[in-house]
């Protein structure tokens, strides 16, 4: 058989492969995710010479990346001097609508770094040393502000650690349907998965949230999940088909697999993704200072376009 290495992705919202009583547009859909596998990391990465204007050609390679692996690493020559040159790279990219969250700055731009000595920060994962389980980034979010997009730029890496691992949600989407297409219909239920309220000093920061793994943006037709690996904070719908989906998730997420790109950050490289799912290893700071890990993210609304 002849590998699909192309697909015509504005045709989703007409013939949506995510529809699972239409297997025709869904295996054809399927033959053109999987071909693209296995995946050197320098095919997905591109450098840009000049930040604050993208080349045609440039730009076109990055959102063919985005459109088939749903992420791309990008090089930029020279780095960035400031956080409103990564927000120039982001617009020509199709990101605009930045998150604003709790541990972002004024510019609704996160810096994730070691934190410990922040008593805002210090609470939270992310903003220190350990790794990060499986996750999609605002999981928490409410459905109305959904995190579609997402860059995470290297400043600085750590002495040691800090690897990142990510893989499309596309492939395991596809990898789930094909053990069992009721773990889709579990994962895509409007209850299937809650997070608890963030309370801190008797003070609600944010409700319940509750909503599907997999959902469909009515707008555009693509697949969105929301997803975290966290054994604490998160609440399971207790059938029996979503746990069997959800133990078959941290399977394939915790397997050798020829679909997870392992990513070591570098300066002046960054990661531009449709909120890929992604994780992160612990890492080691330097003692003097030299050598720490210091990460800005951009959370947006949309996809890369």
């Amino acid at each position: 058989m002849t590998k699909n290495n192309s697909y015509n992705l504005d045709n989703l919202l007409e013939e949506s492969p995510f529809d699972l009583n239409n297997e025709e547009a869904y295996q054809r859909w399927r033959e053109f995710k999987l071909c693209g596998y296995p995946l050197k990391i320098d095919t997905i990465t591109q450098s840009i010479a000049n930040p604050k204007q993208i080349n045609l050609e440039e730009k076109s390679l990055i959102l063919a990346s985005c459109e088939r692996y749903n992420f791309c690493i990008i090089k930029i020559d020279g780095g960035l001097a400031v956080k409103n040159d990564l927000k120039k790279v982001c617009r020509q990219l199709g990101l605009s609508q930045l998150d604003q969250n709790l541990c972002s700055d004024e510019e609704s731009i996160s810096k994730i770094s070691d934190r410990k000595n922040s008593r805002l920060h210090n609470a939270y994962v992310p903003y220190s040393s350990k790794g990060l389980s499986w996750h999609t980034d605002g999981y928490y979010n409410s459905l109305d502000h959904t995190i579609r997009g997402m860059v995470l730029y290297c400043q600085s890496p750590a002495q040691s650690g800090g690897k990142n691992e990510f893989m499309d949600f596309d492939i395991l989407y596809i990898l789930l349907r094909d053990l069992n297409p009721d773990y889709i219909r579990a994962l895509s239920a409007p209850d299937v998965m809650t997070i608890p309220a963030n309370i801190s000093d008797g003070k609600m920061i944010r409700p319940d949230q509750t909503g599907p793994v997999f959902s469909v943006d009515a707008s555009t037709g693509h697949l969105h999940m929301r997803y975290s690996a966290r054994k604490r904070n998160i609440a399971w719908r207790e059938d029996l088909v979503t746990q069997e989906a959800v133990n078959a998730i941290e399977n394939i997420l915790n397997a050798d697999s020829d679909y997870i790109i392992s990513y070591i950050p570098r300066p002046g490289y960054a990661v531009v993704s449709n909120n890929c799912l992604h994780n992160r290893s612990r890492f080691t700071d330097s003692k003097s200072g030299d050598h720490n890990r210091v990460i800005y993210r951009a959370r947006f609304y949309d996809r890369v376009s």
